[in-house]
């Protein structure tokens, strides 16, 4: 299968023309080896920041290791080395479903023409916003999500992914699914029996936008409030006020707060300014030629919050988003290592 040219849009865009030495920085960075980045703290819980690791071919590994269905929902799919892994995944037997946003599908780098002449995609019908959401289910007891769109941009150092082993995550993330496919949204999915005990003290919580956009809201509110030594955030964008105002107060009661914005988001609603005028610890990005695209919060070096959802209005109210907190130490602090290196 041909790659398609990749073209500039809103929410993949390189900034400026990158120079010979810049381009081949970027391509050692995206594709180190494999093995070389040790994710192994959790036995159910693996952590892929994209300087380290090419996440596309890692999420083609695990499409490639699917045995029976893979359910999936992503903003667009513009990754020539995923795309193939499904179709061969459905060539083989494996059951392969994949809702992707109307906005996306007719791109020239989409690969959704091919993946729907396969009969394994499907174009969002449901959501009154964007279909945001960024997840894979595999053979019904592994979960991918993070910030990661499958495409040509995203290997480059700011983004980040998750895989968990859990069924009963699985399960949840399968009903979400469901919904989109079918066009049929029902009852909210989180807020009920949204916790997941992993193993040991780790346990995830699961969110889906929009129907789960108010408990959500609520439920980051009460983590950041509740924060008692520090506040880490990366953050591709940031307009919500009340989460803004909660950052604000806990740095001003003496909580440790830092946070990375992108640089090409800080306008109008960004609050990126009024982090500025309160004298808080808030840098701009610092990769100027590739989106800073990381969703995650850290809290007391306990809890993360990651997922497609970025901090705005319309990301709890009208969007298709995933949300998974994740309460590991262990997965916290590879989070708090990876941060502390790119601020």
């Amino acid at each position: 299968m041909a790659i398609h040219q990749i073209k500039t849009n809103p929410c993949a865009k390189a900034r400026g023309f990158l120079t010979g030495l810049t381009l081949l920085i970027a391509i050692f960075f995206s594709s180190v080896s494999l093995s070389e980045q040790n994710t192994d703290y959790s036995p159910h819980i693996k952590i892929f920041f994209a300087d380290s690791i090419n996440l596309n071919n890692k999420l083609g590994e695990y499409i490639d290791n699917a045995n029976e269905s893979i359910k999936a929902c992503f903003y667009a799919v513009n990754s020539n080395e995923v795309a193939n892994s499904l179709i061969k995944a459905q060539l083989r037997g494996v059951k392969v479903q994949i809702v992707m946003d109307e906005s996306r599908i007719f791109e020239e780098e989409s690969f959704y023409p091919q993946l729907k002449n396969f009969g394994i995609a499907k174009k969002d019908t449901l959501t009154k916003g964007l279909m945001h959401n960024k997840f894979c289910v595999i053979d019904g007891k592994l979960v991918w999500t993070g910030s990661y769109n499958p495409n040509a941009y995203a290997i480059h150092l700011n983004n980040d992914a998750v895989a968990v082993e859990s069924r009963q995550l699985a399960e949840l993330y399968e009903k979400e699914f469901e919904k989109l496919w079918t066009g049929f949204r029902g009852d909210s999915s989180g807020k009920c029996g949204n916790k997941i005990h992993l193993n040991g003290n780790e346990t995830v919580e699961a969110y889906f936008t929009p129907e789960d956009g108010e408990v959500l809201l609520t439920r980051i509110m009460e983590l950041l409030q509740n924060a008692r030594t520090s506040i880490y955030f990366a953050q591709f964008t940031l307009t919500h006020p009340d989460i803004a105002e909660i950052l604000v107060e806990k740095a001003s009661k003496g909580i440790d707060v830092k946070g990375i914005m992108e640089y090409d988001q800080i306008g109008a609603y960004s609050k990126y300014l009024r982090f500025e005028i309160m004298n808080m610890d808030v840098r701009k990005d610092k990769n100027y030629f590739f989106p800073f695209h990381h969703k995650f919060f850290i809290i007391d070096g306990e809890t993360v919050i990651t997922g497609s959802l970025n901090a705005t209005k319309s990301a709890f109210k009208k969007n298709g988003e995933n949300v998974l907190i994740i309460h590991s130490i262990s997965s916290a602090q590879e989070y708090l290592r990876y941060f502390e290196n790119i601020r």
